[in-house]
């Protein structure tokens, strides 16, 4: 009987020392070989630098995750916005197609303007209303516009144990306000945002299932995230239950926490597609949530 042949397809992941790449690699170095790249082995913003990157490896699949994700500094810094995540990401689209690799383009909860009563469809008209949700959107264009065989992921509230995002923020400082009681016997009080709604999502769920999108080769726009849509102060409320319960969070606006950025006063995102098409692996945020804290919620708390 003659032997089945097993092909290991080769797998790049940019910003490979990102919350999300981290987990990409994790995922992805069970079934593929990994190459995982950060800037100092190619600026995707030169064009030369990173096509000859992919050039050199030749990968089947690039996951492409580098970005400049700092809401806040890209109002500050446009022009640098967009050169990372529009004229960067055009870069490695143009370097994928020359080796004919499957592009995966991780965008944004943030290209919606969040004024719709719902959790937004992949169909559902864009209007970004800062300039990262801008310039993520403009990513998007360059790939559709340029290549066909991408799939363009898009991806909000991200948590894991590396990088920076809401969930270590608020165990920041909710762990300050406890010590802070302590000392003067006080009542540890946080206040977090009512009026911002999303859909909170493990980057490790967002890897499993861009694994699961590349082995049925799909092409096109999907959203990944949990179900079903919470407000921060809830989901802060949910995480704080867990980890410092004596912490008493209350809610508030927007406007007693202000940013250099404007934030969607919901971008939930929907995964009907995933549903309708049986592609879906996404859980409730709570249960990925739970799963979450009982591996690394002491470890966050001591390092924090």
């Amino acid at each position: 009987m003659p032997q089945v042949q097993i092909v290991h397809y080769k797998v790049l992941v940019t910003g490979a020392n990102g919350q999300l790449g981290r987990a990409l690699v994790s995922e992805f170095s069970k079934a593929y070989e990994v190459v995982g790249i950060t800037r100092k082995d190619a600026d995707i913003t030169d064009k030369t630098e990173i096509s000859s990157v992919i050039n050199n490896h030749r990968p089947r699949y690039v996951l492409h995750t580098a970005a400049f994700t700092n809401v806040d500094r890209c109002e500050i810094e446009p022009e640098k916005a967009a050169l990372v995540n529009s004229v960067g990401t055009e870069n490695v689209d143009l370097a994928c197609k020359s080796v004919n690799a499957k592009l995966v383009y991780f965008s944004t909860d943030y290209v919606f303007d969040g004024t719709k009563s719902r959790a937004y469809l992949e169909t559902d008209r864009t209007n970004p209303i800062n300039v990262y949700g801008r310039s993520k959107l403009d990513g998007e264009s360059k790939c559709l516009s340029s290549w066909a065989d991408t799939i363009i992921i898009r991806i909000g509230w991200i948590y894991s144990e590396t990088g920076s995002n809401f969930l270590k923020k608020i165990l920041a400082i909710a762990k300050r306000k406890v010590e802070t009681a302590k000392a003067t016997g006080e009542k540890p009080i946080l206040k977090v945002v009512t009026d911002q709604i999303g859909t909170p999502t493990c980057a490790k769920d967002i890897a499993i299932q861009t694994k699961r999108l590349i082995e049925k080769n799909v092409s096109g726009i999907y959203h990944v995230a949990s179900s079903p849509e919470v407000s921060r102060f809830e989901f802060a409320r949910e995480v704080l239950a867990t980890m410092l319960p004596e912490v008493i969070v209350e809610p508030c606006g927007s406007d007693e926490h202000p940013a250099k950025a404007k934030r969607p006063s919901r971008s939930s995102l929907s995964c009907e597609k995933l549903e309708l098409e049986n592609l879906s692996m996404m859980r409730p945020w709570k249960e990925s949530l739970d799963e979450f804290l009982k591996l690394h919620g002491k470890q966050l708390l001591n390092e924090i």
